[in-house]
């Protein structure tokens, strides 16, 4: 058994998506000054590893804080769309039989975090694959990028067909190329706060090789 952290490290240089405020941290108290340490934190909801809720795109949808603890944990499969020709992905990779909660895009795409490339051409979900897991029994989609749409997307089809059939949304994970083709348990569990559309988790893989 193994236990990986899939999450990047929030702090002052954690990449923005282009639009949102950046992350800001300060000082608040220190030891010599104040006799206790604490810092201030300033951040959007989707910064650095995240989930969206339903609520982040849709008018009636869900907030974090509602949705109940088992939609933050479960058996996790990574799918390896790293050798992808499209930033589309196709819905090719997806394997057949997917007995799993959560589907999570290995693209390595976690590698050009804290560059300027980061947010340039990155992989997403095509509509073809985005409407087979929006079919799917499971509880959230996942991917090691920015985001389940394209950067120029004005209609969001994959936010609003996955987080519209109920299931969650995890982006800007990392270090998923370690999990693949290892059976393991996902367990990422937002801040709790009141009608969030979205918050940073603490992502871990718990895993056991398979036999």
């Amino acid at each position: 058994m193994s236990v990986f952290d899939l999450s990047h490290t929030l702090n002052i240089d954690t990449p923005a998506y282009p639009g949102t405020p950046g992350v800001s941290i300060s000082t608040f108290a220190s030891i010599p000054n104040n006799g206790y340490r604490e810092l201030e934190l300033n951040l959007a909801t989707h910064s650095g590893t995240h989930m969206d809720a339903p609520a982040h795109m849709l008018n009636k949808g869900a907030f974090l804080d509602e949705l109940p603890l088992n939609s933050f944990y479960g058996k996790g499969l990574v799918v390896d769309a790293s050798h992808s020709d499209s930033q589309a992905l196709s819905a090719e990779i997806l394997p057949e039989n997917c007995n799993t909660d959560f589907v999570l895009f290995c693209t390595g795409w976690d590698q050009k975090w804290n560059s300027s490339a980061y947010f340039e051409s990155f992989p997403y979900l095509s509509s073809e694959l985005v409407h087979k897991l929006a079919a799917m029994n499971i509880k959230g989609v996942g991917m090691d990028g920015p985001s389940v749409d394209a950067l120029d997307s004005e209609d969001f089809e994959a936010h609003h067909a996955l987080l519209g059939s109920g299931k969650v949304i995890l982006e800007n994970l990392t270090g998923l190329r370690n999990l693949l083709k290892q059976s393991f348990m996902l367990y990422a569990f937002p801040l709790k706060i009141e009608q969030s559309d979205g918050a940073p988790v603490r992502a871990v893989a718990i895993t056991e090789e398979i036999q």
